[in-house]
């Protein structure tokens, strides 16, 4: 097993590598393990190796890391800044909308259920209408 597998990993996925997936998963990086930092790597936040190969755009990776045991259903954090302050955590379709990956947004929900894009609304008054009622 390579000794910074993950972060090869990692960065195979960020930078949209699917030859750099497929070499680390050959020499047994775990694809359900990401590391929690990456040796290098300011922005990186410990998230599923999918939200990463979103945020690549480059639909060969993300295909072959669903092929390996990565899930469109898994989620992970995305950093909205470099300082690690604002983060939220996403879906995969999130993730490449956030990041303009529409190549990998339209292959992913092509790939989901209907029931999976179907939203439930809550409605709730807001405090204004609360108050005048």
């Amino acid at each position: 097993m390579l000794k910074f597998g993950p972060d090869f990993l990692a960065i195979s996925c960020m930078e949209g590598s699917k030859e750099g997936v497929q070499g680390c998963l050959q020499r047994g990086v775990d694809i359900l393990s990401p590391p929690e930092s990456v040796q290098h790597v300011e922005d990186y936040r410990k998230t599923a190796y999918i939200i990463l190969a979103a945020k690549s755009g480059d639909t060969a990776t993300f295909q072959t890391v669903l092929d390996n045991g990565g899930s469109l259903g898994d989620c992970g954090i995305i950093g909205l800044t470099k300082k690690r302050k604002n983060q939220v955590v996403s879906n995969v379709i999130g993730c490449a909308a956030y990041h303009g990956q529409n190549k990998v947004l339209k292959y992913a929900a092509n790939r989901l259920g209907k029931d999976y894009l179907d939203l439930l609304a809550i409605e709730q008054p807001d405090k204004v209408t609360a108050k005048e009622g």
